[in-house]
């Protein structure tokens, strides 16, 4: 941060701080995370960056949501409703949308509605790479699945995320980056957990 500052990169700034915000999320510390992600958004409101504000908001409503503190969700919700409307005119931001939109009204036990969401959001991965959100996207939709009572719905798109993983480890070379990747990404060893409790399956 204090080096994107020295430059004084506006964006660059935010862009650090936005990233910081998700390392003490990371760490269990959503307060600090947080605040992280509601300046960022500010900083990037401020200097026309939409992408790293509507993003900044998406990390927002998420740490709301794994927080869960009193009116954490519903200040979630507004967030998320704010991103559908932001994400009109950002074809490509438009997926992060209702996978936010997805996870708070799964949150807030909207189940329904957000396997409305988390079904588009998951369409949508066949348009093109979503950068870090794609476990996080098919995560999003297992549970919505067996939230809403269709176990064979899971499993079947579980097994499609397993398949997808299975490709993106093998990929990975280097032993610590492979250990790093299937450990310490929640969405990621969260859908290796639930792979091997409901399907048997593992990448070992």
């Amino acid at each position: 941060i204090s080096e994107a500052r020295s430059f004084r990169l506006r964006l660059l700034d935010a862009s650090a701080i936005h990233n910081v915000g998700m390392c003490y999320a990371r760490l269990g510390s959503y307060d600090r995370g947080i605040r992280a992600q509601q300046d960022a958004a500010c900083i990037a409101d401020e200097c026309g960056g939409a992408r790293l504000a509507i993003n900044a908001r998406v990390y927002e409503a998420q740490m709301l949501t794994w927080r869960n503190g009193p009116g954490d969700l519903e200040r979630a919700s507004q967030i998320a409703q704010y991103v559908v409307g932001a994400a009109q005119t950002h074809l490509g931001l438009q997926t992060h949308a209702m996978f936010i939109l997805a996870c708070v009204q799964l949150g807030r036990g909207q189940v329904n509605a957000a396997l409305e969401a988390a079904r588009e959001a998951h369409r949508r991965l066949s348009d093109g790479p979503v950068e870090e959100w794609e476990e996080m996207i098919r995560l999003c939709f297992v549970e919505a699945l067996i939230a809403s009572g269709d176990q064979q719905g899971a499993d079947d798109a579980l097994r499609a995320a397993f398949e997808s993983l299975r490709a993106r480890v093998a990929a990975i070379t280097e032993p610590d980056h492979r250990r790093s990747f299937t450990t310490r990404n929640h969405a990621v060893a969260q859908l290796l957990q639930l792979a091997e409790q409901r399907l048997g399956l593992s990448l070992s």
